[in-house]
């Protein structure tokens, strides 16, 4: 018995563990073969640029033009560059040189059928025979109804005129225009460079994602407008249950977190520099306007991780780093009664250095919480540069604390770089391991 012999379904469970060269020689054999290899060979497609070549974003779409019916293949599709931060103009260039004006044209045609208003489909087909690359994923993604899987980096700039304009029409005007739902696509990451400031309009462009109606996990950066608000009255994604949001500073983030009903895992990384985004991101970091915006989702989120950056560009008008700055605290994020994992820096919970502070972390920590891992972000910038003393002090008095307090704190963490080059005390360690013993508590200290 030959291996074309073999049931349908041994013979692409062996399809699934070949290589996407392997695939290609066999879909090549005959037409059983092609039949059966090219919904493998398509379900996931990854296109890669570096500093010299591009991969043929052209030719795939050509081939879903002219066979429409592999469109239906593509479940998972990821952009990407290698040692790039923009694409650079030779890209254009190569596309131009190697497409017809047959194929543009064919391409351009498409894009009229989509039906959409000519505020978009004119300049969207003007950059398409320009062969800038926005044009050309905005097409591709227009011809994936099927995806399930969507990864843009941030070289691509994606969201230009051409992508982030036919996204805006496929999921806010479903029904209008002859583009796809995506009913399927669950898992979507969208970042930009955090220090890009020469696109004001990232956000608009990249809300319209929060409207797919079967996300589940999504990864965005967002800049800061002077207001907040959505593009047409704020989504229900009941299904949205991770999201992973960049730059937007804490003042933005409750009515962007407020209509998200189902969140249980919340990544935000916190971003300043003073030349991004000015009219909204200060040195000021407002820490009760955190604790209300991270409270619009109280009932539901189980897993909060924060990060937070300081970026240093120095200038005539800027010759030092200005100094940060805390308005109010996080003791109302104590009201997250579902939250059992928490990662936070350091001086969120405590603010800034203080030999005299008695604040304790606890306060802001939720009883419900299980699992605290603090890190030393913005370890270095005044004034949040902590002493290994310091931490000791308040290290000692919260544990004791937990000894009679309430709470189902059980690890502690602690990524603090002032404990591992100043704090080296086998004494103190051992005081601390002994305290976090008697309140039950596993704690972990940087070696």
């Amino acid at each position: 018995m030959s291996l074309e012999d073999c049931p349908r379904e041994i013979l692409l469970s062996v399809l699934d563990w070949l290589p996407p060269a392997d695939l290609f020689s066999t879909s090549l054999l005959n037409r059983k073969w092609c039949a059966m290899t090219e919904p493998v060979l398509y379900s996931e497609i990854e296109l890669v640029w570096n500093r010299h070549q591009a991969p043929p974003i052209h030719l795939l779409i050509r081939s879903l033009v002219e066979r429409p019916e592999l469109s239906d293949h593509v479940r998972r599709l990821n952009l990407k560059a290698v040692g790039l931060r923009e694409i650079p103009d030779w890209v254009r260039f190569s596309l131009f040189i190697e497409e017809g004006k047959w194929l543009l044209r064919k391409m351009g045609d498409v894009i009229r059928e989509t039906q959409t208003p000519d505020l978009l489909w004119i300049p969207w087909r003007h950059d398409l025979r320009g062969c800038y690359m926005d044009a050309f994923v905005a097409l591709l993604l227009a011809k994936l109804p099927n995806l399930t899987s969507l990864r843009l980096d941030a070289q691509f700039q994606l969201f230009g005129r051409s992508c982030g304009g036919m996204l805006k029409h496929a999921l806010l005007e479903p029904s209008k225009y002859q583009l796809p739902r995506y009913a399927g696509l669950t898992h979507v990451t969208a970042v930009d460079w955090n220090d890009r400031h020469d696109d004001d309009q990232l956000t608009p462009k990249i809300l319209p994602l929060f409207y797919l109606p079967a996300v589940q996990h999504l990864e965005v950066t967002l800049d800061n407008p002077s207001r907040f608000s959505w593009p047409t009255p704020p989504p229900s994604p009941t299904t949205l249950v991770s999201l992973t949001v960049n730059r937007l500073r804490e003042v933005n983030l409750g009515p962007l977190l407020s209509p998200l009903t189902s969140l249980r895992k919340l990544n935000y990384d916190w971003l300043f520099r003073y030349d991004i985004d000015p009219h909204v991101s200060t040195e000021c970091i407002k820490l009760g306007a955190l604790a209300s915006a991270l409270n619009q989702v109280s009932e539901t989120l189980t897993d909060l991780t924060i990060h937070a950056q300081a970026l240093s560009v120095l200038s005539a008008d800027h010759p030092e780093d200005l100094p940060l700055s805390f308005e109010g605290s996080l003791d109302d994020m104590a009201r997250l009664e579902r939250l059992e994992r928490l990662t936070i820096p350091w001086v969120f919970l405590i603010g800034a250095f203080s030999l005299s502070s008695s604040r304790n972390f606890g306060a802001g920590v939720p009883p419900s919480t299980q699992t605290l891992t603090l890190t030393d972000d913005l370890f270095g910038d005044d004034p949040c540069d902590w002493e290994s003393d310091a931490i000791y002090t308040v290290l000692e008095a919260e544990l004791v604390r937990r000894q009679t307090a309430r709470g189902n704190l059980r690890h502690i963490t602690l990524k603090l770089f002032p404990l591992s080059s100043g704090f080296t005390s086998s004494e103190k360690r051992a005081k601390l391991k002994q305290l976090g013993d008697e309140a039950g508590i596993v704690l972990t200290l940087p070696s």
